[in-house]
């Protein structure tokens, strides 16, 4: 939301930079993009982690069994600018 329709045209490349691998409830993900080749890189840095969950079945069709899944919110989000940062926050999530 925070870069508008033309997010889905940037190039883009995401890593992890760290993880809760024991309980798997959390994760600090970064999403690299650039508007086109060569200009100026940007970055958001963001804490992803779990906020419930939710029954669901994982695929379409008749008699699927289903099952809980967790489900996931970004608690924290920090957009990286030339060295410039700008965080954007709030209680519930972004």
């Amino acid at each position: 939301m925070q870069e508008g329709w033309d997010w889905l045209n940037y190039h883009k490349a995401g890593q992890v930079l760290a993880s809760d691998e024991a309980n798997q409830e959390w994760a600090d993900v970064r999403i690299d993009f650039a508007v086109s080749v060569g200009s100026v890189r940007s970055a958001y840095e963001a804490r992803v982690e779990v906020s419930g969950s939710v029954i669901t079945s994982r695929n379409s069709g008749d008699k699927q069994q289903l099952e809980e899944v967790k489900q996931y919110r970004v608690s924290r989000l920090v957009k990286v600018l030339s060295g410039f940062f700008s965080e954007f926050t709030d209680g519930r999530g972004v």
